[in-house]
């Protein structure tokens, strides 16, 4: 059965974790993996993916280095994987929420009588476009106006937040709206918007026709 025959130290691995019991009942690997993803909960799975390559990363020693770890060695060690990639994820997703957090945090109101829109932009690959939005605050933080949309293509990033700044300006004049305050985490693409001096990037055309 794969990664599951003998040696009988993988069996004894095997028996030391929760789920060992369900080797009988298949013929195959994929079998045996088939049946664990719908009987077995989450943690359960993750613990069998990180069992099946502790095994196999001992299988390499053996062949390779000629060392060979015990069966408790070979779980715990799994086990210990699994812990350390836990906790990478809960920083992950910790750090984050604190990046989106400090987003929100560090919006700033535009003066009295003014508005203000936030533009931004992503590029995706698979098909190639660009996705950008648009949202439109007053100096209160209500929201006064939102769109969204796409451009087909391939971009790179910096192309890709002047179009949308570009596509939020002929938004904003299509609203007939004014005294409006353009903002953008795209810093070098404000930095061109704001120079008088020439500019010979890949952009410039786009840069011009915002101007």
């Amino acid at each position: 059965m794969g990664l599951f025959a003998a040696p009988s130290k993988n069996r004894t691995v095997r028996s030391l974790s929760p789920i060992g019991s369900f080797i009988a009942s298949s013929s195959s690997l994929v079998e045996w993996w088939n049946h664990l993803v719908v009987f077995k909960e989450a943690k359960e799975i993750a613990i069998a993916a990180t069992l099946l390559w502790s095994i196999w990363r001992n299988r390499n020693n053996v062949v390779w280095n000629g060392t060979c770890s015990t069966a408790n060695h070979v779980y715990l060690s799994a086990l210990d994987l699994l812990s350390q990639w836990n906790k990478a994820q809960l920083k992950i997703a910790s750090n984050l929420q604190a990046t989106q957090l400090s987003c929100v945090s560090t919006w700033q109101r535009p003066p009295e009588h003014f508005l203000k829109c936030n533009v931004d932009a992503a590029v995706h690959t698979s098909p190639p476009h660009v996705g950008f939005g648009c949202i439109i605050r007053d100096s209160h933080g209500i929201v006064l106006a939102a769109t969204q949309g796409r451009m087909h293509g391939n971009y790179d990033p910096a192309m890709a937040e002047a179009l949308a700044i570009r596509e939020a300006l002929s938004w904003i004049r299509n609203l007939h709206l004014s005294s409006i305050i353009m903002e953008s985490d795209a810093l070098l693409i404000i930095e061109a918007l704001n120079s008088t001096e020439p500019d010979f990037s890949n952009v410039n055309l786009i840069i011009e026709d915002c101007k």
